[in-house]
């Protein structure tokens, strides 16, 4: 996959994921996310697997969306145990999701539904590195 269809994708699921369409997010990260090298590949796993537990909160599967936030927390920590991430730009970010992920696994199924309307994440496009 090019590099600009690669960045049509990302810019798709950005666009999803802040207008909260989390499942279409992650269906545009997902394209093209397999050839990648590493530590970007696992980073859009991690932003892949964020969008699907908003979707799954959304979906009334707390449990579901609680593991699946762990999952997403032990890739993020992953790359930082490797140095943290490359140098390719673009690339997209989810403001604060790692502190979103911690929180969220925090809570009790109850509890989740109820607190992710006190989320409000965004997600935005790097051209440069942070």
């Amino acid at each position: 996959m090019s590099d600009s269809t690669l960045i049509q994708n990302w810019k798709q699921g950005i666009r999803d994921f802040n207008s909260g369409r989390y499942w279409h997010a992650h269906e545009a990260w997902e394209r093209g996310w397999r050839g990648l090298s590493e530590p970007e590949k696992t980073h859009i796993q991690a932003l892949i697997q964020t969008a699907g537990v908003f979707d799954l909160v959304r979906r009334g599967r707390p449990g579901a969306a609680i593991r699946l936030a762990r999952l997403a927390l032990e890739k993020l920590g992953r790359i930082s145990q490797t140095g943290g991430m490359g140098t390719r730009f673009p690339r997209v970010e989810i403001v604060g999701m790692e502190d979103l992920l911690i929180r969220i696994t925090g809570f009790s199924e109850a509890e989740i539904a109820a607190k992710l309307p006190t989320f409000s994440p965004e997600s935005r496009l790097l051209l440069s590195p942070p």
